[in-house]
């Protein structure tokens, strides 16, 4: 049954015109294929919407929805129009690697008590700091109960994360704060 669950991957986007299609082609070159992909755009005025409308794909799912500057809003208005019993999140000039889907729904058909899974993800970019490489908890793995640590340390990034629809649901969506924004 898990092989079907139906995973949710929510896309916030505005304005990236330069990124916004790598993205898409790699949540479609899953190996995970059962997924909607639920693009939510603050009203780009660059070509982002004709670049998302050319994908002939029955999957993806357009919204346009202002979000005054805070993502955590756009994550929201997804996560309501998301049908998935799981829910990734993937930022519109951020990548996944093929297997991310598949890996994760495994890992949590594997632990039915967990919340959520996350992965390790690849700084790149002109940030030479951080230039690929690969990052986690800082070096450190963390699994079972890790709110307390996560407090501490923001060390998941939001486009590794895969969550069970139902404990979004229980909780409460993103923060949408303006003073959170980046830390919703």
């Amino acid at each position: 049954e898990m092989d079907q669950a139906l995973v949710s991957v929510i896309m916030p986007t505005y304005n990236h015109e330069t990124f916004i299609e790598l993205a898409i082609r790699s949540v479609l070159d899953q190996t995970y294929e059962h997924f909607e992909l639920i693009v939510i755009d603050n009203y780009s005025t660059d070509d982002t919407e004709e670049i998302v409308r050319s994908f002939l794909d029955q999957r993806i799912k357009y919204y346009k929805f202002a979000n005054s500057g805070i993502i955590g809003a756009s994550r929201n208005y997804g996560i309501k129009n998301a049908k998935g019993e799981f829910l990734a999140f993937l930022d519109s000039d951020d990548l996944w690697y093929p297997g991310k889907l598949a890996r994760q729904v495994e890992a949590m058909a594997q632990e039915p008590d967990a919340a959520l899974c996350f992965c390790p993800f690849k700084m790149d970019g002109d940030d030479q700091e951080y230039k690929d490489e690969i990052r986690t908890a800082r070096d450190k793995t963390f699994s079972g109960h890790i709110y307390d640590r996560f407090l501490n340390c923001n060390f998941m990034a939001a486009s590794s994360v895969l969550i069970r629809s139902t404990v979004l649901k229980t909780t409460g969506d993103f923060d949408t704060t303006p003073g959170l924004v980046g830390a919703e």
